[in-house]
């Protein structure tokens, strides 16, 4: 299955006319490929859609429907070329829902620039660089690769100076290093290696905080976000495979049908669409029959 970056739709199919020429393609009958549709339209809430125009459907409708195309069939491997972008965060989640009860079922390779999607659907992620993968191995792996650590986030008053916040983080933890600086607020990145210091820093900060004038103190993992900049910073850095973790997928059939067969529905399927495509585009079809009979005639 494969779902392109960009919308590939025919604008005077229907949702549902869509699926089934698809799935016709696919070598699915007329009725497995309508039942099969409904199934996934259901599944990705736009089945109230199945008979409404490609043209009349939002960005975000025609992702799902490309991403139904890509479903269609059972494939035992998918394709997805950003099949969120232009999702608004719900729809982007119900996404993510349906892809991750496929896990385990079938090989599924996407590209995205969210980092967030990378990090909650990849068992393996490769971040590339002008072309080039420049790492490749599962989010813990990249994240204690790169070690990207800890975020220390502190909430101040607007007129407490910053330097000796600072230097109190850096007395309990010398290898933190400053990454904001507002006036309301300062983000310190700390190593995963350094949190054995984490009690004496946190009693510290407490301690003084009347006198820092900090209001709230707070502390969150790396993400894969922090990862991929690093990356992007030093893009010729050499790194290893991660190998560690054996990809235990099961990859499991999809349809099966005799080339014979097969290639009967597809041709079934491109008459379909050519007898759609004439019906809708019925005053094309009748110029291209007038005039040659009229040029005949004369």
């Amino acid at each position: 299955g494969l779902c392109l970056q960009h919308n590939l739709l025919f604008s005077f199919f229907t949702v549902r006319e869509h699926l089934i020429f698809f799935g016709m393609l696919k070598g699915l009958s007329k009725s497995e490929s309508e039942r099969e549709g409904m199934e996934l339209l259901r599944t990705l809430g736009i089945k109230e859609k199945k008979d409404d125009l490609a043209s009349k459907l939002s960005g975000g409708m025609k992702r799902k429907v490309c991403l139904s195309i890509a479903l269609m069939g059972n494939p035992r491997v998918l394709m997805l070329d950003e099949p969120t972008s232009g999702l608004d965060p719900e729809s982007r989640r119900q996404v993510w829902d349906v892809l991750l009860a496929f896990r385990g079922h079938r090989t599924i390779i996407i590209t995205t620039h969210f980092m967030e999607e990378a990090d909650v659907l990849g068992d393996r992620i490769a971040i590339m660089d002008h072309g080039q993968v420049s790492c490749y191995g599962t989010s813990m792996f990249l994240k204690k690769l790169y070690n990207t650590g800890y975020q220390l986030n502190i909430l101040k008053e607007e007129r407490a100076p910053v330097n000796p916040i600072t230097r109190l983080v850096e007395q309990h933890v010398a290898s933190a290093k400053m990454k904001l600086s507002n006036p309301s607020q300062l983000s310190y990145n700390i190593k995963s290696d350094e949190s054995i210091r984490f009690p004496a820093l946190f009693s510290a900060l407490e301690t003084y905080k009347r006198d820092l004038g900090v209001t709230e103190i707070g502390i969150t993992c790396s993400t894969l976000e922090d990862v991929f900049l690093k990356v992007a910073d030093d893009a010729s850095h050499d790194v290893p495979d991660n190998d560690d973790h054996p990809n235990n997928n099961h990859i499991i059939e999809g349809h099966s049908k005799s080339s014979g067969t097969s290639f009967l529905l597809q041709l079934r399927a491109l008459v379909y669409k050519r007898f759609l495509t004439r019906i809708r585009t019925w005053i094309s079809t009748l110029v291209f029959i007038i005039i040659p009979t009229l040029m005949t005639a004369s």
